[in-house]
């Protein structure tokens, strides 16, 4: 029978033989789209699964990327099995799979809320132009936030200046902006 997935960034067609798969499989490209296409892709397609907790029963706070939302959040994973939408670190599951957008250092800063414990943490400072030290609760949604001063300055202030001092329109007159445009969409979900 005919179903609809997402997959490719877009709603596709698939023949389905009635057993097993997994929930990307709807009746009508119409339901496909209502629910998928305001899914946020992520930047790997490791991360393109709803999160899995697996077989066991060891549980553990482990992080996915939430298709829905388009950030990375917590998640309780049982220990084994599951899938490739899990990862340690809050940290890591950002670099794999949140799609960069505006720049970084522009973010505000987030102390996070609680969720782990404290830690000294760097985030870039726009009105002054600097890289200041602030006390990191966990489970922020910002990005302008570096576990070493050296980082914070490599991204937001050498590379600032590199590129102000780069950039220059085709008139001559003011620089070019520094945004990357929208990302390409790499998202995937895989059919069984």
């Amino acid at each position: 029978m005919d179903r609809w997935g997402y997959t490719g960034a877009k709603c596709q067609k698939f023949s389905y033989n009635g057993c097993g798969g997994n929930a990307n499989r709807f009746s009508s490209e119409y339901d496909c789209g209502q629910v998928c296409n305001k899914l946020i892709a992520p930047n790997s397609d490791s991360c393109a699964y709803w999160p899995d907790w697996g077989q066991c029963n060891q549980l553990r706070y482990m992080w996915f990327y939430n298709l829905s939302s388009g950030v990375c959040e917590q998640f309780l994973w049982g220990g084994c099995g599951g899938n490739t939408n899990r990862f340690s670190t809050f940290e890591l599951c950002q670099i794999t799979c949140e799609v960069p957008g505006e720049d970084i250092c522009q973010e505000k800063l987030d102390r996070g809320n609680w969720c782990e414990s404290m830690s000294n943490r760097y985030y870039y400072h726009k009105a002054s132009r600097t890289c200041k030290g602030f006390h990191y609760t966990g489970c922020g949604k910002s990005r302008n936030n570096f576990i070493h001063l050296s980082d914070c300055e490599d991204m937001c202030i050498r590379r600032t200046k590199t590129a102000a001092d780069l950039a220059i329109s085709t008139d001559g007159n003011r620089p070019l902006s520094s945004k990357s445009g929208s990302a390409k969409c790499r998202y995937s979900v895989h059919v069984d």
